[in-house]
């Protein structure tokens, strides 16, 4: 009866250990910018390039990770008919993820609010609508993790400083949803 009772103890000390080491919060900070991004308005496809920070804060258990993610961005419509245009991009959401044991990693994030704000000789465009994220990481190297996601966001409501528009769906818009596409790559620090 006594060697049950050891066993008992030695596989609940076992699970109890093993399921605190491989449970607890997520912090990662990241920082990276834009390759071969597009935004497409009204029908015309135009380059978007530039930068973006932010923070994933959420749980991991036994490599699943999930919380929310939250992404600033400073990007540059190149239109070749017109002046560029500065966009100031913020989106917030949620992601689920797998963190593999061969220093790989892969989430989706699903952004519930991405605005941009497009500001261009004096005419400033608010962009409001959702998104979604696709990433993989490599996290073979000691504290920094480098990461490469596709992202796509699709704005249906618009706002201007001249004029008040609720649907970018609009015959001023082109009929059509404004879309941006692309690919961020990025440095980031996971920490435990």
């Amino acid at each position: 009866m006594k060697k049950v009772w050891i066993k008992v103890a030695l596989v609940s000390a076992a699970l109890f250990g093993f399921s605190t080491a491989h449970a607890g919060f997520l912090v990662e900070p990241y920082a990276g910018f834009m390759l071969n991004g597009s935004s497409k308005v009204a029908g015309t496809k135009n380059d978007y390039s530039g930068s973006a920070f932010g923070a994933r804060l959420g749980m991991t258990t036994f490599g699943l990770m999930y919380g929310i993610d939250y992404g600033l961005g400073a990007y540059t419509i190149s239109d070749k008919t017109s002046a560029d245009t500065k966009v100031d991009a913020t989106d917030a959401g949620v992601f689920v993820g797998y963190e593999f044991p061969i220093l790989l990693r892969a989430w989706v994030t699903y952004d519930l609010s991405s605005q941009a704000k497009g500001k261009n000789s004096g005419y400033e465009t608010t962009y409001k609508g959702k998104g979604l994220k696709v990433g993989v990481g490599y996290t073979g190297f000691p504290l920094v993790a480098i990461n490469l996601e596709m992202f796509n966001n699709t704005y249906d409501k618009c706002t201007t400083n001249i004029s008040v528009s609720t649907d970018c769906r609009t015959d001023a818009m082109g009929g059509s949803d404004v879309t941006t596409t692309g690919y961020l790559l990025s440095l980031s620090l996971p920490l435990p």
